[in-house]
């Protein structure tokens, strides 16, 4: 069959825009070089070698080998990748042999096979049969002329594999996604000696783009395993590594110190327990001096799952008597996977030490930034020094995460960055430290309060995500979007105003009383906005956030600004597919009362502490229900308290101001009645 470029093939091998190439048929459709003529009535595609010869006649476009790289950009290549296995096995006996398969004898061919001595990647038994397919033969001996070698034509038929492979589509990456994640598995392999083993439905794709990166010396033995050939194009990709001079070795079960390179991007809620099977079977064996890079959705390794799934993810994360040895944890920008832009990845590295009670785990949160080349070679570095030893980690400087004491966060469940800068879990050291703080002031913050240590409990206390805190029936805040107002509706604070609380706001709290708008536009311009309440967390999801507490109420919050408002539970309310009787048990006779609750200044400083402004990667902390009152009362008094020091300081600043003023222009004169006291 004759070669074929569509014209999209013809702009990728002249180096040019689509647009440029329906130029030069318009342009040149008559005169003594005419641009080529579509072979076909009912479709703009053309002769291979009339363009080659055309490209070559005239010196269109920015490839000046595009003559001799038409092959690589022809039907040949798409036609050749249908006969992947047949083509990528006849490419690996070429890249040994040092010359055209058609050139070679049966026995040459038999000889190849024998020195590479892999009868997975090259089997015996296959050969006859491949020899026997001459226009395979033909077309792989043209791609590998056409790409200056056999190896480069393999990656090209690879590459071609994959485009057209379902499993391959679903875990394939944007150009921003690819680098990202190949910055990631190629510094780790810089860094180990072990071998390196490819995992899941997108593991063997991310190793080779890895790997590519790697100079010859840096090459690392890389582990084949049943599970990394299922695929034809993953078998292609191993004879291309074979075809590179990549060390291989097939392996049963991963050795202890073992890198290995997982990804399953696709990973939908319906495999949430073979997702957290998958991973189990993969670390298990994972010694001191082994890692594992995990790719997986967001919303399995990091957000809120329903309760089987919840489960299953916890008894992977293990208990304070076992915790797995997670050692990095991050969100992920959205937009990274090509067919599912809104879908968010998440990163996992699991890493055992040789001291587990004293390792660490970093928490980091990339969702709201689009990495840069620098800013991905920054992760990488985060990813390695995770993985490497516990020193590593202690002195690396790592982007927008923070270290915590994994016998603390992990047994927790912690998938989140926390709120809270303590690791520790003991009441008795948080009561001492609390004690001393006092100590240093007159805040009687605790008067008539008694204070006491408790063990830590059983199951430990862990934050509300954000969407666990703000959605559904049983939520503990509610969340009021600001209101929408033409700029000019906004002015000076006058009689009939409301007093508005916007963008700037919170920027300059200060400016809380200068603006507003009256309240007859406000009634014309939104007539269902409304007011604040006492106590409302007035926030922005910025980076960094920007939270506030209203006090007072009645001020008016403009968009983007937003109000998080904590709720009261009521009595549990009937579900409207109960039975009738159940309904009425559920209001009369079986009252709930979440036992926890939201409180505004803990929130607000939550959210304040938050690192990126994806509310999916926010946490918010909760206090039990029947110690609302007793915190409420502190934080009334401490509050009190430091509004007395700062009308002080602002006494003291004044008083500054005007004995400066006074003493610069000689209208004050003073003098010491007695012997001047040292300061």
């Amino acid at each position: 069959m004759t070669a074929q470029l569509s014209m999209q093939d013809i702009a990728d091998l002249a180096q040019v825009r689509r647009p440029v190439v329906s130029v030069w048929r318009r342009r040149y459709a008559t005169g003594d070089n005419p641009f080529p003529a579509s072979i076909r009535p009912d479709r703009l595609v053309f002769d291979a070698d009339a363009v080659a010869d055309w490209l070559r006649a005239t010196g269109r476009g920015n490839n000046a080998a595009a003559a001799d790289d038409v092959a690589m950009h022809s039907s040949l290549l798409t036609d050749t990748a249908d006969a992947l296995d047949i083509a990528s096995l006849l490419l690996l006996i070429a890249s040994h042999a040092a010359g055209d398969i058609g050139s070679l004898s049966s026995p040459e061919v038999y000889e190849v096979v024998a020195g590479i001595a892999d009868d997975v990647l090259a089997p015996s038994g296959r050969i006859t049969d491949a020899l026997a397919d001459t226009r395979t033969v033909a077309a792989v001996d043209e791609l590998a002329e056409a790409a200056f070698g056999a190896e480069p034509a393999l990656a090209q038929l690879v590459r071609a594999g994959m485009a057209s492979d379902r499993v391959s589509i679903a875990e394939s990456m944007t150009d921003s996604g690819s680098a990202l994640l190949t910055a990631m598995a190629t510094e780790l392999m810089r860094a180990t000696r072990a071998t390196v083993i490819p995992a899941g439905p997108g593991g063997m794709a991310l190793l080779g783009s890895g790997l590519t990166t790697l100079d010859e010396h840096e090459y690392p033995e890389c582990g084949r395993t049943s599970d990394s050939v299922l695929r034809t194009w993953q078998l292609a990709q191993w004879r291309y590594l074979a075809a590179a001079g990549i060390p291989i070795r097939v392996v049963d079960t991963p050795d202890s110190d073992a890198l290995i390179i997982a990804q399953w991007a696709s990973a939908t809620d319906d495999d949430a327990v073979r997702f957290f099977d998958w991973m189990d079977d993969l670390t298990v064996d994972l010694g001191p001096g082994g890692a594992a890079l995990i790719v997986g959705p967001a919303a399995l390794l990091i957000d809120d799952l329903p309760a089987e799934t919840a489960g299953r993810r916890a008894r992977l994360l293990g208990s304070v008597d076992y915790f797995a040895p997670l050692r990095y944890v991050a969100r992920l920008p959205k937009g990274l996977l090509r067919t599912s832009g809104r879908r968010q990845l998440a990163v996992w590295v699991l890493a055992p030490a040789v001291d587990e009670h004293n390792a660490s785990t970093v928490y980091a949160d990339h969702s709201a930034h689009a990495l840069t080349h620098v800013e991905s070679q920054a992760v990488a570095a985060d990813v390695t020094a995770a993985a490497t030893d516990e020193a590593a980690r202690r002195s690396h400087t790592f982007l927008r995460g923070v270290s915590r004491a994994s016998r603390v966060v992990v047994p927790r469940q912690q998938l989140l960055l926390p709120s809270s800068d303590s690791d520790t879990d003991s009441g008795g050291e948080i009561l001492a430290r609390l004690w001393d703080a006092l100590g240093k002031t007159d805040c009687e913050a605790l008067q008539g309060i008694s204070l006491r240590s408790e063990p830590a409990p059983d199951s430990p206390v862990r934050p509300l995500t954000w969407r666990a805190a703000t959605v559904g029936t049983d939520r503990s805040a509610r969340v009021i979007a600001g209101v929408r107002l033409p700029a000019d509706a906004v002015g000076p604070v006058a009689a009939g105003s409301v007093v508005v609380i916007s963008a700037d706001e919170l920027r300059s709290p200060d400016l809380i009383g200068t603006r507003g708008v009256n309240r007859l536009d406000l009634e014309r311009l939104s007539p269902r906005a409304t007011f604040t309440e006492p106590g409302d967390v007035i926030y922005q999801p910025t980076t960094p956030p920007r939270a506030i507490v209203d006090e007072d109420g009645g001020h008016l919050v403009l968009t983007p600004a937003r109000v998080l408002r904590p709720v009261t539970p009521t009595d549990r309310v009937a579900a409207r597919n109960d039975p009738p009787a159940d309904r009425v048990a559920a209001r009369n006779e079986r009252p709930y009362r979440d036992p926890r609750r939201i409180l505004p200044h803990i929130a607000a400083a939550d959210i304040r502490a938050q690192r990126a402004a994806n509310v999916d990667a926010w946490s918010l902390r909760t206090v039990a229900a029947d110690q609302v009152p007793i915190v409420a009362t502190a934080h009334a008094r401490l509050t009190a308290r430091r509004a007395k020091l700062h009308a002080e300081l602002a006494a003291l600043d004044a008083a500054e101001v005007e004995l400066s003023r006074g003493a610069t222009t000689d209208v004050l004169v003073g003098e010491f009645r007695d012997e001047p006291a040292v300061p």
